[in-house]
């Protein structure tokens, strides 16, 4: 039996937060003791920020990767209300939008979960990865260039959505989050910039209100996106608290491997 025949073709695993899919597919060909000439690649990338559900394809598989990139989707979410940053998460730079404090219902929740489902044409985020005149748009950003260019949109469709519930946060619980999220992602990331900017803006202790949802959707659908449209809904500053992939096409958390070490 060679090398080749002891992996199987399709590796299914939970990514966690402040991973990027290259460095858990790393994690994989380590634990799997994969070759460097083995191909490896992820089936539908998750930004840092983002968990849960990553497909990753290897050797003559990679062929097929359109095929899997083309599953639907399944995440859950959480907005977080009153501010926004410039990556539409909490892992960029916070901007100052004022203050909200106005305690959302269930029923503005519930009314945002139903206008998500059905078909929006939406802009690619800033820091995406989608291709603009030879490069990712997130270098346009880091460049701060986007205003040579025109952010291309594309059409995001929600299949179902559901509103899971609803929390708060004080200032200095949203802090100690993104100080332990920017702990966890590696490379240039502005950490340290991001970090002294939200001390920042977040100011004298605030409660901040947080919903969650559910939905599922097309390939190719942004959630940084759909949070911005929530935020328009209710009139308010919005962000990604949290994300996390719970399915892809049949693939479900329950697929993912379980790392020895």
């Amino acid at each position: 039996m060679n090398a080749e025949q002891t992996y199987p073709s399709v590796i299914v695993m939970d990514k966690k937060v402040g991973e990027t899919p290259l460095e858990a597919l790393e994690r994989v060909r380590r634990e799997y003791r994969i070759a460097a000439t083995v191909p490896m690649t992820y089936a539908g990338r998750l930004d840092p920020l983002a968990s849960g559900v990553l497909v990753l394809l290897i050797g003559d598989e990679c062929k097929a990767k359109d095929r899997y990139t083309a599953l639907d989707k399944e995440y859950e979410f959480e907005v977080l209300f009153g501010v926004a940053t410039d990556t539409g998460d909490v892992l960029g730079l916070a901007q100052e939008t004022g203050v909200y404090d106005e305690v959302i219902s269930v029923g503005s929740y519930q009314h945002c979960a139903e206008r998500l489902v059905g078909k929006h044409l939406l802009e690619y985020p800033a820091y995406s990865s989608q291709p603009v005149s030879g490069k990712p748009l997130f270098m346009w950003a880091r460049e701060d260039r986007l205003g040579e260019i025109d952010i291309p949109s594309r059409e995001m469709e929600v299949g179902s959505a559901e509103f899971l519930g609803s929390s708060e946060v004080t200032s200095t619980q949203l802090l100690q989050r993104i100080t332990q999220y920017i702990s966890l992602v590696q490379g240039d990331f502005r950490q340290k910039e991001i970090v002294t900017q939200w001390t920042r803006v977040l100011g004298v202790d605030r409660v901040f209100q947080i919903g969650k949802f559910r939905i599922t959707c097309q390939s190719g659908t942004y959630v940084r996106a759909l949070i911005g449209e929530i935020g328009k809904w209710v009139g308010a500053p919005t962000l990604a608290y949290s994300i996390r992939r719970t399915r892809v096409g049949t693939y479900t958390l329950d697929s993912c491997i379980t790392f020895k070490s």
